[in-house]
């Protein structure tokens, strides 16, 4: 009876080991991003989205499968899809795939950024705030947050905002939030 028992254990080991293998696993291809972020950086988006494409996972198990494994990655590939598609001039895109990183990974500092300095450059100024004060809220050390909010409060004559925004900016280190407060400050004639 003992016998039959180990045969029985064994052949169930077998049969689960063999169920659980044949059903593919989500992976990020490591290669492919490195490419994908390296032809980024050369400014090739085309030739980018093209490997970006075959890294994202489509279907909605898979999808699932890659924010189990790492939210970061899949909101990061999304991010950069978004960028190449803004670089494009194709804002419907980078509109879906900024979006589509914020679903996976909300606090993804650089899609806020880019989101909110898009609303920003098309005088959507309250489409942008939200986004800035939320990715300062996820680091107070962002100083170009700083200094957008301080230009985004400078063009709506809330001077006293803008100020302040500038100088938290400018103890953070940014030289540029420096010149607008030291211009500022230089009585006009």
């Amino acid at each position: 009876m003992k016998k039959i028992m180990i045969l029985f254990l064994a052949v169930v080991f077998v049969f689960t080991g063999k169920l659980f293998a044949e059903q593919p696993k989500f992976e990020f291809d490591q290669k492919g991003l490195e490419k994908a972020y390296k032809l980024v950086d050369q400014k090739q988006y085309k030739k980018a989205l093209t490997v970006l494409e075959k890294l994202v996972p489509f279907d909605e198990d898979s999808i699932n499968e890659a924010q189990k494994i790492d939210k970061i990655v899949l909101s990061d590939v999304y991010f950069n899809m978004g960028f190449c598609f803004e670089k494009l001039g194709d804002d419907a895109n980078m509109l879906e795939f900024y979006n589509k990183a914020l679903n996976v990974f909300p606090e993804h500092q650089a899609t806020l950024y880019d989101l909110a300095k898009h609303y920003k450059d098309r005088n959507e100024d309250d489409m942008a705030i939200p986004l800035l004060e939320k990715l300062i809220n996820i680091n107070a050390t962002h100083d170009w947050a700083m200094l957008m909010l301080g230009d985004i409060y400078d063009t709506k004559g809330d001077f006293t905002k803008a100020k302040d925004y500038y100088k938290e900016a400018v103890r953070l280190g940014n030289e540029e939030a420096e010149m607008k407060l030291n211009k500022e400050s230089v009585p006009q004639q």
